[in-house]
């Protein structure tokens, strides 16, 4: 078993079984590098959510990537997308909460990542659109999103190329994505003297999201809480990055991956193992299903 506890192991499985709601992060957590949940990780789903446990998502991804997974699992309740920024309805796709970036902010900073040339991309609804040195075609065919899709028998809409920063006027925009960890300083110092009600930050290994300052997955956490009637101390959170930290510090209960970063996993209260050695599902079982 391939399970460390940063508390004492009774302590976490005395916690675990007065849980009542596990929220999990999806890249890199739920999600194995094939971006699938495995077979075995949804099996102890399954059977926590017959014992009358709520499962959920805590993401920094968009909605509609977000609710595909939500609706492979089957939430009957709420899930957080976009770092926070949106609450959601599992059943009725209904968006319960949202905060978006300002209008004049979302319209700057496109136009900075313009000048800047450098690769970028946003989401608006269900289109999604490619910026500076982006190549719209090149992630059209390398997305294992559009692919899971497909093999699934449905379909998502085609990034295309933002038609220019002005287009986003009247747009809600919850994020702007920019590839190459390289243009951190640059952007974060722009951020920082001309955007203040945003934040730049690394979401994975070579991926910069830049969000509205008021949102991370900490919030999202509690959101989820309290809409379901749930008090945070009896959530468990699951997680990879230094972006899910708040997160950990929301709930009750934390677990980190295998494969998260030292600093995420000293904040954890266990670590599992890795997302392609169903880290999940170890966990779930050996402690969670354990009674």
């Amino acid at each position: 078993m391939s399970i460390h506890f940063n508390i004492p192991e009774a302590e976490f499985r005395s916690k675990a079984r007065q849980t009542k709601a596990i929220i999990f992060d999806l890249d890199d957590t739920l999600l194995d590098s094939a971006k699938n949940i495995s077979f075995r990780a949804m099996s102890a789903i399954r059977r926590l959510q017959a014992r009358g446990i709520f499962i959920s998502l805590c993401t920094a991804r968009y909605y509609n990537v977000t609710h595909y997974y939500a609706e492979e699992i089957g939430i009957r309740g709420v899930y957080s997308a976009v770092n926070g920024c949106q609450l959601i309805d599992g059943e009725t796709e209904a968006i319960l909460y949202s905060e978006p970036m300002a209008e004049q902010e979302a319209v700057r900073l496109a136009q900075y990542c313009t000048e800047l040339n450098c690769p970028f991309n946003l989401s608006i609804g269900e289109d999604s659109f490619a910026g500076g040195s982006l190549d719209p075609d090149f992630m059209n065919k390398g997305s294992k999103y559009r692919k899971k899709l497909s093999v699934s028998g449905k379909t998502a809409r085609l990034m295309t190329r933002l038609p220019s920063p002005e287009y986003l006027r009247g747009r809600p925009v919850y994020k702007i994505v920019v590839h190459g960890s390289g243009y951190y300083d640059e952007l974060s110092r722009y951020v920082q003297a001309n955007l203040p009600a945003l934040q730049c930050i690394i979401t994975s290994k070579d991926v910069i999201n830049i969000f509205p300052s008021g949102c991370d997955k900490g919030v999202g956490v509690r959101r989820i809480a309290e809409h379901m009637n749930i008090a945070c101390e009896q959530v468990c959170t699951f997680g990879d990055f230094s972006t899910d930290i708040p997160m950990f510090e929301a709930a009750g209960l934390s677990v980190a991956m295998g494969n998260a970063e030292k600093i995420v996993q000293e904040r954890a209260c266990a670590v599992t193992g890795t997302m392609d050695e169903d880290g999940v599902a170890e966990m779930l079982e050996a402690v969670f299903l354990a009674d």
